[in-house]
């Protein structure tokens, strides 16, 4: 039986020229009307259900959506590649990630095969090579240079070889956090020989460093005593986050506290640091400089 619901148009029929410059529309109007006449027939009640399916329907769908994003946001998962993962972390194209399903292996050999010395070592040679271009410091002291202190001037391999053996791989949760702060108390952690040759090399030459941590100042002490168990002394400055800043985001903490030393007359021309919230916002210098870090995350 032929469906009565939808009328028979002749497409070809619907728009033609009459003559030259003007169009035929007749068809298409009767074709517009006899839709018109039919939809005014339809049920509130069935327009409604309609409508609320499409409607639940599109919600489903967004909300899907959003969940791709937030998990790719966290994990990267749309990035299955290994390496290709790596290097969008490092070039700072992901934030809040952790290390995908799988590539915890990856980053184990990266660690320890001897590469991720040295990248660490080529990119604290490009800093060396910086420095060399400014000159000596001005003899008043006030020229600066800024460390971060974790997977820049100490590493911390160790924690991840001993405690977290899924060398990223898991959410940073509290109970991770409870692990790493019993390994910072420990103040075992070796310096990073690349920025141990260079601070001394930079401080030899009136150069003034200062640190700034993302380590609570429940830490000073223990952070003070392996820092100078590895070598590094003479540094003008040790800041760690105070029991207020706790939760500020890393970048905006940082900026504050070097905006603090330009109040007081220091010159900053740059600095490294194995995250690029080490590197964000104001008062960071000429040039920054980011370390390869393929562990973990801070923002």
């Amino acid at each position: 039986m032929a469906d009565a619901s939808v009328p028979e148009v002749d497409s070809e029929a619907l728009i033609k020229p009459a003559r030259a410059g003007e169009l035929h529309l007749t068809k298409w109007e009767s074709f517009l009307d006899s839709w018109d006449a039919r939809i005014k027939t339809v049920p509130s009640r069935t327009i409604f259900y309609t409508a609320t399916f499409f409607l639940s329907t599109l919600l489903l769908a967004c909300g899907a959506l959003i969940w791709c994003f937030a998990h790719y946001k966290n994990h990267g998962a749309q990035i299955k590649d290994c390496k290709s993962f790596f290097l969008n972390i490092e070039v700072g194209n992901l934030n809040d990630w952790v290390v995908p399903a799988g590539c915890g292996s990856f980053v184990k050999d990266y660690t320890e095969n001897g590469q991720y010395a040295a990248d660490f070592a080529a990119v604290v040679e490009t800093v060396r090579a910086y420095v060399n271009t400014l000159g000596p410091p001005a003899s008043d002291g006030l020229d600066l240079w800024m460390l971060d202190i974790d997977e820049t001037s100490l590493s911390n391999v160790p924690f991840f070889e001993r405690m977290y053996t899924h060398w990223g791989e898991d959410e940073w949760t509290d109970a991770v956090q409870a692990v790493w702060d019993r390994w910072v108390l420990e103040g075992t952690a070796k310096a990073l020989a690349p920025t141990l040759a260079l601070f001394h090399e930079m401080r030899s030459a009136g150069w003034q460093i200062a640190f700034i941590t993302g380590r609570d100042e429940s830490q000073r002490n223990v952070t003070i005593e392996n820092l100078l168990a590895v070598g590094y002394s003479g540094w003008q400055s040790l800041t760690l986050r105070t029991p207020e800043e706790i939760h500020d985001p890393a970048a905006l903490y940082k900026s504050r506290h070097r905006q603090e030393l330009v109040l007081r007359g220091f010159r900053i021309h740059g600095g490294m640091g194995d995250q690029w919230s080490d590197l964000q916002g104001p008062a960071s210098g000429t040039r920054t400089f980011k370390l390869p870090n393929p562990m973990y995350y801070v923002g």
